[in-house]
């Protein structure tokens, strides 16, 4: 131990030394270091939360999902032609029924469509707003946190209320204050109002885009078909497979019977 002290106590006086004969060399060279040393640390934060939001974006897809949809969601790169897409089926409501009687293995099962447009309170009006009409399960795939009022309940899908959850930016620009929205009624397409009874948390941006629930608003399946026609309102159906169960591959002991 006294080796060790003697071997630190020399070389923090040959640094002294060091520094008192050439200040000016030696000051550039901690500076280099530790300008070294925070690049390195600020290259691996940014990586590391770059990885974590990315992360973070495509869990919001929904783990173990399958989409169907009539599009590709990007351009892969093959040769297939724009105008086969364009014959392709549209899925439908009805095809999410009988999918839910058909796949026993589907842990949950949604169907979705979505429009752009605008909404009004008085004189303020807010456009580009994504409207998404769901149904029940959409929240089993698709966990939603509500920060005021509440989601949608059963009762609201099978009646088709015409009631809404709303994304925080929405209500800001609307409201000026979001927590202002949950309890009021706003204008929607084709005339149509809707009562506010929830407030989305807010998500921010997404780096591969998402539902981009800030800039969107959810009601039921039933009152957005009263404003668009399915067909035309980009329709999917979202299937959630079960949970799978580790398959123990030690197999048991059987004593043997003669």
């Amino acid at each position: 131990m006294r080796r060790i002290f003697e071997i630190l106590g020399s070389s923090l006086n040959l640094t002294w030394q060091e520094f008192k004969s050439h200040k000016i060399r030696t000051l550039l060279s901690l500076s280099g270091v530790a300008f070294g040393i925070f690049c390195i640390i600020g290259v691996l934060a940014t990586v590391n939360s770059m990885e974590y939001a990315v992360q973070k974006d495509i869990k919001a897809l929904g783990s173990n999902t399958v989409y169907i949809d009539k599009w590709e969601y990007a351009d892969g790169g093959n040769d297939y032609p724009w105008w086969k897409y364009v014959k392709r089926p549209n899925p439908s409501h009805d095809e999410m029924l009988l999918l839910k009687q058909k796949v026993p293995a589907a842990a949950n099962i949604a169907f979705n469509i979505s429009t752009n447009s605008s909404l009004e309170v008085g004189d303020n009006s807010v456009s580009g707003i994504n409207y998404y009409g769901i149904t029940d399960e959409f929240s089993n795939i698709q966990p939603i946190e509500i920060e005021q009022g509440r989601y949608l309940q059963q009762s609201d899908f099978d009646y088709g209320a015409n009631v809404m959850v709303m994304g925080y930016e929405v209500a800001t620009n609307l409201f000026g204050n979001a927590q202002k929205a949950v309890g009021q009624t706003v204008k929607m397409k084709e005339g149509k109002k809707g009562l506010i009874i929830g407030l989305i948390k807010k998500q921010g941006k997404s780096i591969i885009g998402g539902w981009e629930y800030d800039n969107s608003i959810l009601m039921p399946l039933g009152f957005m078909k009263e404003m668009v026609r399915e067909k035309n309102s980009s329709p999917i159906i979202m299937v959630q497979g079960k949970e799978t169960v580790p398959m123990d591959w030690q197999a048991p002991c059987v004593p043997s019977v003669n």
